[in-house]
């Protein structure tokens, strides 16, 4: 079993037009606009976003235990090479991207870039996995909030019937 980092997904990510709609009204279901960037910084610095993030990870690695459990490969022992395969080569390549964005909207600040190196570390790995476990809707949701140029800043309600606060 070949568990890697899809290159496809990779080349998108690149690829993006990171953050070009903040402000901008989101038309995706689940959403929630903050009104400025003051709000998006006080949603992606909570404990409250990072907890709910942590825990939606944790459901999907606890899937992939339960996998490996199961199988002689082991695919969970991939995880950490994935991990640093992506913070070795990606996040050079992505961080000159995001700083470009964000700086003008007052937002390149170490908050908002510790978020988006754990988040997209997070949906680059799970998705290395989706070939033998679906991509949870989570992840496939933010990846969608991602492309259309938001940036999610955090959750507003309860784990299942919440919704995504973006800018």
């Amino acid at each position: 079993m070949n568990i890697a980092l899809d290159p496809a997904t990779m080349k998108m990510l690149l690829g993006l037009p990171w953050f070009s709609n903040c402000g901008q009204p989101c038309q995706l279901p689940g959403t929630l606009a903050v009104k400025n960037p003051k709000e998006a910084m006080k949603g992606i610095s909570s404990t409250r976003w990072e907890n709910l993030f942590l825990d939606r990870r944790g459901d999907f690695t606890t899937a992939l235990c339960l996998l490996s459990i199961h199988s002689q490969e082991k695919p969970d022992r991939q995880w950490n090479p994935l991990a640093q395969e992506f913070k070795e080569k990606y996040l050079p390549a992505l961080e000159p991207l995001w700083q470009k964005a964000l700086e003008p909207l007052g937002l390149w600040d170490k908050p908002v870039l510790d978020d988006l190196r754990f988040v997209l570390l997070g949906i680059a790995v799970i998705d290395a996995y989706k070939e033998i476990i679906e991509t949870p809707e989570f992840f496939r949701q933010l990846l969608t909030l991602y492309q259309t140029g938001h940036l999610p800043c955090g959750w507003k309600g309860k784990k299942e019937k919440g919704c995504f606060l973006v800018y």
